[in-house]
């Protein structure tokens, strides 16, 4: 993403939007605009009226966040335009996969690249492969991959870093097994049953077996 954008350039493509859904009043005040601001004032100016205004133009209805947002990420890096980009990088690196310096150009593709292709042994399959079934095979599966992966790091990215919070695993947040028995029983006294209980049901069980 582009340079953050100043409060000024931001209030000017906010105006617009206020224009282009005048009944709505989705801005209804400065508290507003400022939670407005601080989630998007990373997208950099030309990003986010690129977003602005491609929204004004396909919507009848008043923006959210989110939608701004998404919509930003979605113009800033169409995923299609990226995996096509990616595909061609990847089959000039599948060029030098018997060479000598073969890791080097494996370690330098992009991590999403990585991700797809799966590790350095399928790596130096793939360069095996015929260029046919690269083609036919490999290409749309790639590109297939390629904009699901995107897509899952644009749903990341589509929130402020200054608010995601990293995910506990279940193990750090849920108490295991043991652990959460012991807090239930935690406290509890052991109740014995009365003595005269415990005799009157051993006479019944000795007339059982006695019969």
């Amino acid at each position: 993403m582009n340079a953050t954008i100043s409060l000024e350039d931001f209030r000017t493509i906010m105006s617009g939007l206020i224009a282009a859904y005048p009944r709505d009043n989705f801005i209804p005040n400065e508290y507003t605009f400022n939670l407005w601001y601080s989630a998007l004032h990373d997208l950099g100016y030309p990003v986010l009226n690129r977003a602005a205004q491609s929204y004004i133009m396909a919507n009848k209805f008043p923006p959210t966040i989110a939608d701004i947002r998404q919509l930003a990420y979605d113009l800033d890096a169409p995923a299609d335009a990226l995996a096509a980009e990616e595909w061609a990088r990847l089959m000039k690196a599948l060029g030098h996969a018997g060479s000598p310096e073969a890791a080097d150009h494996w370690d330098r593709l992009p991590e999403v690249t990585r991700e797809i292709v799966g590790g350095f042994s399928e790596f130096r399959e793939w360069a095996n492969t015929p260029t046919v079934d690269l083609m036919s095979v490999q290409r749309p599966m790639f590109i297939k991959r390629f904009e699901e992966v995107t897509r899952r790091r644009r749903l990341v990215g589509s929130v402020p870093e200054s608010l995601r919070i990293p995910e506990r695993s279940l193990a750090e947040r849920a108490p295991s097994a043991i652990e959460d028995k012991s807090l239930r029983h935690e406290g509890r006294k052991t109740v014995e049953a009365p003595k005269d209980l415990i005799a009157g049901l051993k006479r019944r069980l000795e007339t059982f077996a006695e019969a």
